[in-house]
């Protein structure tokens, strides 16, 4: 049963066998084909065996055909996974270098991990079309094996395999080592703009404030390109805001695109205060993630806290940055609405807005004096029916990753 469904593609009545000629008449003289989407989308055993047939061929340019046949079966239903990664495997050892990059490629559509010691084992190869499609074939591998491998061809002399190298350690993965970080660093000095930008996005998305000064170089560049504008914004640095404007004030605003990269980063670097929600990592982590999804809209804290600490409380129009249990950034909120309201005041109404456990004003008050119990020991108070709270609505006006 297909997860996903396409009329037009369900009443095409083309033979698999009839679209993939075409295909390879079209690769045979370099233009573009869109045959093999029919074939991929079908999946069945007879596009299996179609690819194993092509790619048993004597043919160079049929084995590459093949290899493009089975990369992509059943779309995200990933038919015939195990059989189709075998026979890329074994294109993996062929004699022909374009056959070779087609099986490569091909294994990153799979994302089979049985592949990547196969794939690692050609990173060192002459021939740069195969060493980019190493890096094609382990994106998406959260494997050190494939990890090592990328950061290693990060530094290649050809600049494709580096910008993807980058990217795959950058965007593709969650792991978060001092390698991966150097192997980004060093992409900040990459003479290649989008290998560049991909280190810069990387380390933003680590939340490495070592990009700052990379990217305030970047913005006195002639051209900036969208990756660099989005590491602006993820990483979300004040500093950069001076660039940044001077950017909108000299460039022609024609790409949409661009436009709102470029407007998303100068509204993200602010100086706003970053703040986590409750007094735990694990408290900040459920709290941060219900207002990063829009189920709390609300919070409150005490008054006397403020007092104490000699700040002044937020107002309408107040934003900052909402932190997740590891201090990396949520979201934007804006504060829509402030009232001082006692403890014992508060109702059902507010107790939903804030959202949190079962949504019960019951809730909502065993977990508020507990919280204010361990809070208020700071200042030397306890919780009281009376005390006062300041009880603030507020949006999310901006969402990292969203």
């Amino acid at each position: 049963m297909k997860t996903h469904h396409d009329e037009g593609l369900e009443n095409d009545n083309t033979s698999s066998r009839k679209a993939v000629e075409a295909h390879r008449v079209a690769k045979e003289e370099g233009e573009y084909s869109d045959h093999l989407t029919l074939v991929s989308y079908r999946g069945t055993q007879v596009e299996l065996d179609l690819g194993l047939e092509y790619a048993r061929s004597t043919d160079p340019l049929d084995r590459e055909v093949g290899a493009e046949v089975l990369a992509q079966l059943g779309w995200s239903d990933h038919t015939f996974l195990e059989e189709s990664v075998e026979a890329l495997i074994h294109l993996l050892q062929d004699e022909d270098n374009g056959v070779i990059a087609a099986a490569g490629t091909a294994l990153g559509h799979r994302g089979a991990p049985q592949a990547i010691p196969h794939l690692v084992a050609l990173a060192e190869n002459s021939d740069g079309k195969i060493r980019y499609a190493v890096v094609l074939g382990l994106l998406g591998h959260d494997d050190p094996r494939a990890i090592a491998c990328l950061v290693h061809l990060a530094q290649d002399t050809d600049s494709d395999v580096r910008n993807w190298a980058l990217f795959g350690l950058g965007a593709q993965i969650e792991s978060d080592t001092p390698e991966i970080r150097d192997a980004l660093f060093r992409g900040l000095s990459d003479p290649d703009n989008d290998a560049r930008a991909e280190a810069q996005a990387g380390l933003a998305h680590r939340n490495d404030e070592r990009v700052v000064d990379a990217l305030i170089q970047e913005f006195q560049r002639d051209s900036i390109g969208n990756t660099s504008l989005e590491a602006a914004a993820c990483i979300a640095d004040a500093r950069l805001r001076p660039g940044l404007l001077h950017i909108h004030e000299q460039v022609e605003l024609e790409d949409d695109i661009w436009t709102a990269a470029l407007e998303d980063a100068i509204a993200t670097c602010q100086p706003y205060k970053s703040e986590q929600f409750g007094d735990s990592s694990e408290l900040a982590e459920s709290l941060g993630q219900l207002i990063f999804l829009g189920g709390k809209t609300a919070t409150c804290s005490s008054l006397w806290q403020w007092q104490a600490e000699g700040e002044n409380i937020p107002v309408v129009g107040t934003r900052s940055i909402v932190l997740d249990g590891n201090k990396k950034r949520l979201c934007i909120i804006e504060v829509t609405d402030v009232q001082i309201r006692a403890y014992s005041d508060i109702d059902q109404a507010f107790a939903t807005e804030e959202g949190e456990g079962d949504g019960t004003l019951d809730f909502w008050r065993t977990a508020h004096w507990d919280f204010f119990t361990r809070t208020l020991k700071i200042i030397n108070r306890e919780p009281a029916e009376d005390m006062p709270l300041v009880c603030e609505r507020f949006k999310v006006i901006y969402r990292w990753g969203s």
